[in-house]
């Protein structure tokens, strides 16, 4: 289960074990990804790809499983669910892992925003910023209740002007 992720945006990493513990080395027939919307991303041991095919697990060992989510923009408001599985065939049986993630539309403000007249953020979407925002002075930036900030690592906020933000305890 993925946190909520942007849309256009890779998620951070998640990592799983599959474990062999029996005394005799085990061939999985198939490790496969169920869905071909090609949301998520696996590798397995080092291997990227949507299907692995006769994959030896000596007795003892192990393998890791990493996945990853890139969601296309859905054009939507509200988060969208989306959910896959990743198939594992060994000695005739199967089993599986459910991959499950919300993914958000945002406003991705990639490059330096320079606010020059009075503007009114939403909470429609969040607000993705990658640079900066300045907000010049005489000119006002409120931010609705509800409205979210995301805010990449060396992002940031200048305001000259007037910053407004209009929250409340039911919707901060």
């Amino acid at each position: 289960l993925f946190d909520t992720v942007i849309s256009q945006t890779i998620s951070p990493t998640a990592a799983f074990k599959i474990y062999n513990k029996t005394e005799e080395a085990i061939k999985i027939a198939s490790i496969t990804l169920n869905s071909s919307l090609n949301y998520f991303k696996i590798n397995i041991n080092g291997k990227s790809g949507t299907s692995f095919s006769n994959v030896e697990l000596r007795s003892g060992d192990s393998l890791f499983v990493f996945v990853q989510i890139v969601a296309d923009v859905h054009e939507e408001n509200a988060p969208l669910l989306i959910e896959d599985e990743i198939r594992f065939l060994y000695n005739g049986n199967y089993q599986r892992i459910i991959l499950s993630a919300y993914s958000q539309d945002a406003n991705h403000l990639r490059e330096k925003i320079h606010i020059t007249k009075d503007t009114t953020w939403t909470d429609e979407r969040p607000f993705l910023i990658y640079d900066s925002i300045i907000v010049d002075s005489a000119v006002t930036l409120t931010i609705k209740e509800g409205t979210t900030l995301y805010m990449k690592r060396n992002a940031t906020m200048l305001v000259d002007g007037t910053l407004v933000i209009d929250g409340s305890v039911e919707k901060e």
